[in-house]
């Protein structure tokens, strides 16, 4: 944590800027595993980082999404060709293409 102004040095102040020590995890999880009674409480406990100050929102979007889709396109583009996600895949992909442009 380089924030020398937060007591708390769990936390690493929702860092959303543009500094060397982003991992690019990735969230996963097996939803049909026994010991997930709720499907649908994955990414709202997932979430929970964003919530409890750990993460911000674009890191969150990157660990949820950005990151997979950075990773398989980076070895095949065509990867969510014909998904439910390409749409969205391409859209991700076209705005970090302007941005690295930047």
């Amino acid at each position: 944590n380089d924030n020398d102004d937060n007591d708390d040095d769990s936390k690493n102040d929702n860092h959303d800027d543009d500094n060397d020590d982003d991992y690019n995890a990735i969230l996963g999880s097996d939803v049909g595993h026994w010991d997930v009674p709720d499907m649908t409480k994955v990414m709202v406990e997932a979430y929970e980082m964003v919530d409890d100050g750990f993460i911000g929102d674009a890191d969150f979007r990157d660990f949820s999404f950005g990151n997979v889709v950075e990773m398989h396109t980076g070895m095949n583009p065509d990867f969510f060709k014909g998904t439910v996600v390409e749409d969205e895949v391409e859209k991700f992909r076209a705005e970090s293409a302007a941005v690295a442009a930047e």
